[in-house]
C-alpha cells in the first residue's frame, strides 16, 4: 500500500505524471507482493526550484530506513528492468533512509 507522511502528498500525487504515478504504484504492490510492507511517500512536488525535477512532477522520494539491504537491491533491480529510463535512474540513498525516482520528459 502506498502512505503519505503528510496529508498535503495526497492531494500533490495527482498532480505527478502518469508514468511516476504508475511507477509508484507499482512499487508498492511489489513490495505489499513479496514483503507484506508499505511504502511511503516523503516528497512529491517542490516549487521552490525549477531545476527539479520534483518542480515538474516528475520525481519522488520514498522512506526506506525500514527496509533491508536485500529489499533495497531486488527493488533497484526490478525498476530498472521493468521500467526504461533516459538518464535519470532511481537514486537510492540507504544512508539518509530514502530512493529518489524520477522520470524522464
Amino acid at each position: 500500500m502506498l502512505l503519505f507522511k503528510y496529508p498535503i502528498l495526497k492531494n500533490e500525487f495527482n498532480e505527478i505524471t502518469a508514468r511516476l504515478r504508475t511507477i509508484l504504484f507499482a512499487i508498492a504492490g511489489w513490495r505489499d507482493f513479496y514483503y507484506h510492507k508499505d511504502v511511503v511517500i516523503t516528497s512529491l512536488i517542490r516549487r521552490d526550484n525549477t531545476n527539479s525535477v520534483h518542480y515538474y512532477g516528475r520525481g519522488a522520494d520514498l522512506r526506506i530506513h525500514d527496509w533491508t539491504n536485500d529489499e533495497i537491491s531486488r527493488v533497484k533491480l526490478w525498476i530498472d528492468t521493468q521500467f526504461p529510463y533516459g538518464k535519470g535512474k532511481p537514486t537510492f540513498y540507504p544512508e539518509s533512509g530514502h530512493i529518489h525516482i524520477q522520470v524522464p520528459l
